[in-house]
């Protein structure tokens, strides 16, 4: 059993850790209330923006189909006008930080799965992710990634940008990345960045027609362009929500933990306390006896 001052030292130390979670975890709460309010505000517009393309891309499908004749694109398919490497990549959204719960470990399990079942490229964004798939002993030695240093509390345009530039090239992009359900539950997720256009659920035989300025493969090409970026863009914005919620629960059960073990040290500093009194009682009593 420790003595007292052992103990004090442990209180002494547990408290300051408590202080320092507790500060952490209201920066958490700060940074997730913004990118919430944020996230929320966007995924209207996204959705709105991407009806669009699908009414566009359905109401003017032979022209479409015309114009990628003359551009002599092989899958037409496919309905892009945008060219592309016909290959796939797996990005992984992880952070540079730990203190984030078990929702990143969780990220990259479900994404080092779907890489070794399949030939992807990948890239992985953030320090634990890059550390983690570099020290998982089931991946092949060497195996080529890209990878991306991004921030945890902001999402600086320039790094944003030149990973779009080293991601539009791809026939197809799954990102995989933590997705706030509520703060207590946050789950791994997967999106298809091309894919999840389908899911708007517009008719093949739209009616909706639009004035073009100044062209209609111009507009499409934006359209291709503006909706990759704003849905990966609100992808990272997600990830950050889920993160900073994930934080947020991990530092609360740390907090709880710490004040258990708090308890369980003044518990036994009262003993340690209350048995110096008794031996200093049962010496005055022996002492007494003797005279």
């Amino acid at each position: 059993m420790l003595n007292k001052q052992q103990l004090n030292q442990e209180i002494e130390q547990l408290n300051d850790m408590r202080d320092l979670m507790l500060a952490f975890e209201e920066i958490a709460v700060g940074r997730m209330r913004k990118i919430r309010a944020s996230v929320l505000k966007n995924r209207e517009f996204i959705t709105g923006l991407t009806q669009i393309y699908q009414e566009v891309k359905s109401s003017y499908r032979n022209e479409l189909i015309l114009i990628m004749k003359q551009k002599k694109v092989q899958d037409l398919s496919k309905m892009s006008l945008i060219s592309r490497n016909g290959k796939s990549v797996a990005v992984l959204l992880s952070t540079n930080t730990g203190l984030y719960g078990s929702i990143v470990r969780e990220t990259y399990k479900s994404f080092v799965d779907f890489a070794r079942r399949t030939k992807s490229d990948i890239v992985i964004i953030g320090k634990l992710g890059k550390v983690m798939f570099e020290a998982d002993p089931q991946n092949s030695k060497g195996q080529t990634y890209e990878y991306f240093d991004f921030p945890d509390t902001e999402i600086k345009e320039d790094l944003s940008t030149k990973l779009l530039e080293s991601l539009v090239k791809y026939e197809k992009i799954l990102v995989f990345y933590g997705q706030f359900q509520n703060v207590v539950v946050q789950k791994p997720a997967i999106l298809d960045i091309y894919g999840n256009e389908a899911k708007i659920g517009i008719d093949q035989d739209s009616n909706v027609k639009y004035f073009f300025e100044p062209s209609l493969e111009k507009i499409v090409i934006f359209f291709e362009t503006q909706i990759f970026s704003s849905i990966f863009n609100q992808t990272l914005h997600e990830s950050n929500l889920a993160k900073n919620a994930a934080r947020i629960l991990a530092l609360d059960t740390a907090t709880e933990s710490v004040k258990d073990q708090l308890s369980k040290f003044e518990l036994e500093k009262r003993i340690v306390k209350h048995r110096v009194l008794n031996k200093k009682q049962l010496d005055s009593l022996s002492g007494m006896s003797l005279w």
